[in-house]
């Protein structure tokens, strides 16, 4: 990744209203981030014990006791591997992202959707008719783009701590999110970058009935309007419905579609496989010139718009409930509902896609190696605040064109047999909305507590309450205040943690409320310690993996600390938590993915001054979560949580 963007690290004002701002301000260069600082391995390992006492805690296949040894018998060892750190650190942009990159996400071989790939859902729309839709899809087409000469031009929102004083971030990631893409590979896939210069051309990939079309967005150094972009989009409907079977016209749109593909899945189906599959099939694909020439069209793309014909299907929304109907989002943009409804009609390696519903359902669906929340979240507070000009000029009539593959038979086989890991995880995957509108941060803030560190502790006891015990829990926290930072964890299973949730159980709920309170008080600022020493380049996660590559290079003289159970479960998060708590002005903004393990919970949760928001996934092969209903032991948590925040104080 050394050299691919510029090293600019401007700040750049944000007014209020937006996008505004973000263009007519003054630009200010500032001295680019400094590296990430390398934790010394005696306090990583020091923390890493402590975690540890606390996973073992109730859990009779782990001895502490053995573990304790083998961090005392890799000591010395360690010294010397912390040594070639610091000079692997000397010559690389930066040595964290060097080595979790592979560990998170490109040496994965589990397939993108549900596993990988997250989503954000802008709020709900409604259209009348396809017209409306296009319209609306060309304007987030258009506001796409427009992001993408922004950042060419060298525009960024900066970033303040929470004194509100301006902070220096990498702007890298903002760079390549409409930039890069993720190519398979057998056992290691890597990251395409396209560069961030200005270009007289640029262009999209539309996905209609899970096929590929190419449109123009900029022509001879001009974006194109709103108008010129829907005038293209109009032309592929009307392309894909001259592709549909004729003479049927008592079957629904749908249906039609389903019927015109065949029981045979489309070269979109080849980024959906696991990882190395996809890199057999794409291996194969590109011996073709014709194919070549098109999947180069596809990565060269600035993002993939996919639209959808869902309302006289099946899978239409018919919610009772506001709770069901963001599910009903929710599993429309992670899957599609499986292969062969809508779920190939995606580019899961294109790093943003931007699915528009008929039914009104919209936002993006995110190839996550490369970019985190926090680019993304810059991403949508953008286009959202594009103004919408659906009567702009048609000036230019540009016509688009359908990509075309041919599959041959050995490609065919690996696509076809293959295809069944994403049709298992779509049909596996559950998810559960939880608006919790008791109270929200504003009363949390009022007795000093965090609100994070307070709905992780909510995670902790209600985990602690159905399983009687902790568990590794993943909760990023940003390093982007260092060059090319990516993300640590932010560990919720403390010590303090353990307490707290062991008097929570332990007494009545009318007993010793003030010990409660006190112990809560007290493990939610061990968890504010923890997400400050992480975004000081102070946490253990990525120093600790970056110890296990060099250690584990000559497998014949593996450390005993890497191959123990405990290092096992260290390092499975059966809890993965992200925090995004939208501005108002991206009310209703939604963000789910599935969780990490199969016998595991991911929860997405937004923290809201007058309520608190939750996506719940997980996956309903295992008897461990789908038995148990996390939602209302969650509801009952936060609510004891909350009813002892307003004793008087300690």
């Amino acid at each position: 990744m050394k050299g691919f963007l510029k090293s600019s690290y401007k700040l750049h004002s944000i007014a209020k209203r937006g996008i505004e701002g973000l263009k007519k301000g003054v630009v200010a260069v500032k001295k680019q981030p400094p590296k990430l600082p390398i934790p010394l391995i005696d306090e990583s390992l020091k923390k890493y014990l402590e975690y540890a006492n606390v996973i073992c805690d109730g859990n009779k296949d782990l001895s502490f006791t053995q573990t304790l040894d083998y961090v005392n018998e890799f000591y010395g060892e360690g010294v010397k591997i912390q040594e070639e750190l610091e000079r692997i650190s000397e010559s690389c942009d930066n040595w964290g992202t060097k080595y979790w990159l592979p560990q998170m996400y490109l040496e994965q071989r589990g397939c993108l959707p549900v596993l990988s790939n997250p989503i954000y859902t802008h709020k709900q729309e409604s259209f009348k008719n396809v017209s409306e839709q296009l319209k609306f899809a060309a304007w987030k087409v258009f506001a796409l783009q427009d992001y993408r000469e922004s950042v060419a031009n060298g525009h960024y929102p900066f970033f303040k701590d929470k004194e509100g004083n301006e902070v220096v971030e990498c702007t890298y990631q903002l760079q390549a999110i409409l930039n890069s893409y993720r190519d398979p590979g057998v056992d290691k896939d890597t990251l395409y970058f396209k560069g961030n210069d200005k270009k007289d051309f640029a262009h999209f990939i539309v996905m209609v009935n899970n096929k590929p079309y190419f449109i123009h967005t900029k022509f001879n150094g001009t974006v194109l309007t709103e108008g010129e972009i829907e005038y293209q989009l109009t032309q592929i409907v009307d392309m894909s419905k001259e592709e549909l079977i004729t003479g049927q016209e008592d079957v629904n749109l749908f249906d039609l579609m389903k019927m015109s593909r065949g029981s045979e899945y489309g070269a979109s189906g080849g980024t959906a496989l696991g990882r190395g599959d996809a890199a057999k099939f794409w291996g194969l694909m590109v011996k073709d010139k014709k194919n070549r020439d098109g999947l180069d069209l596809i990565r060269d793309a600035s993002a993939v718009l996919c639209l959808d014909f869902i309302k006289d299907t099946p899978f239409r929304d018919t919610s009772a409930n506001y709770e069901d109907h963001v599910c009903h989002r929710i599993n429309h943009m992670v899957h599609g509902h499986g292969p062969d409804n809508f779920g190939l009609n995606r580019w899961y390696e294109a790093t943003v896609q931007y699915i528009v519903a008929d039914d009104g359902t919209n936002g993006v669906l995110l190839e996550h190696s490369v970019v985190d929340g926090s680019a993304l979240k810059a991403l949508v507070g953008h286009i959202q605040f594009v103004k919408r000009n659906e009567k702009s000029a048609v000036n230019v009539k540009l016509n688009p064109f359908q990509i075309k593959f041919e599959i041959k038979e050995e490609a065919r086989w690996i696509l076809e047999s293959g295809m069944g890991q994403f049709d298992y995880l779509s049909n596996q995957f559950q998810v559960n909305v939880l608006k919790f509108d008791e109270f929200g941060k504003d009363l949390v803030k009022r007795y000093r507590v965090s609100p994070d560190g307070f709905v992780q502790l909510a995670f902790q006891l209600t985990h602690y309450k159905l399983f009687n015990c902790l568990v590794s829990s993943y909760e990023s926290c940003s390093t982007r205040a260092f060059h090319m930072g990516r993300v640590d964890n932010v560990r919720a299973a403390t010590r303090e943690a353990l307490s707290f949730v062991k008097a929570m159980t332990k007494f009545n709920k009318n007993e010793e409320s003030k010990l409660k309170k006190g112990l809560l008080i007290k493990a939610a600022a061990k968890h504010g310690q923890i997400a400050e020493e992480n975004r000081a380049g102070q946490g253990i996660d990525n120093h600790l993996g970056a110890l296990y590559e060099l250690a584990t290079q000559n497998k014949d003289k593996m450390p005993k600390i890497f191959s123990d159970k405990v290092w096992g479960e260290m390092m499975r998060f059966p809890i993965s938590t992200s925090q995004a708590s939208f501005p108002a002005y991206l009310a209703d903004g939604i963000t789910s993915y599935g969780a990490v393990t199969e016998d595991g919970i991911g929860i997405f949760y937004d923290v809201q001054p007058n309520y608190l928001f939750f996506a719940i996934s997980n996956y309903n092969n295992s008897t461990k979560t789908s038995e148990v209903n996390f939602k209302a032991a969650l509801r009952e948590s936060l609510m004891e949580m909350g009813n002892l925040l307003v004793l008087d104080d300690v």
